[in-house]
């Protein structure tokens, strides 16, 4: 698998691989949907984290958090 060159936002990983269309109202607060992607998303990262693969999923979980609460999506 072929790594991108370009950074994705967070609205774009939430669309591509968590299958979330519109993950930000228009207000940029999140959807219903967009709660559940950012759930499955953290979920992944603790995961990840239990297998040795990375580490600081907590800091991981806090700076998604940040991205939301500052619309820098």
């Amino acid at each position: 698998m072929e790594m991108e060159d370009n950074m994705k936002t967070l609205e774009e990983i939430f669309q591509t691989h968590f299958n979330c269309p519109e993950p930000f109202d228009k207000n940029g607060d999140l959807t219903e949907q967009g709660e559940s992607a950012r759930k499955k998303l953290v979920s992944l990262v603790i995961d990840l984290e239990s297998l040795g693969l990375i580490s600081g999923a907590k800091r991981i979980e806090d700076a998604v958090d940040e991205i939301i609460d500052h619309n820098n999506y």
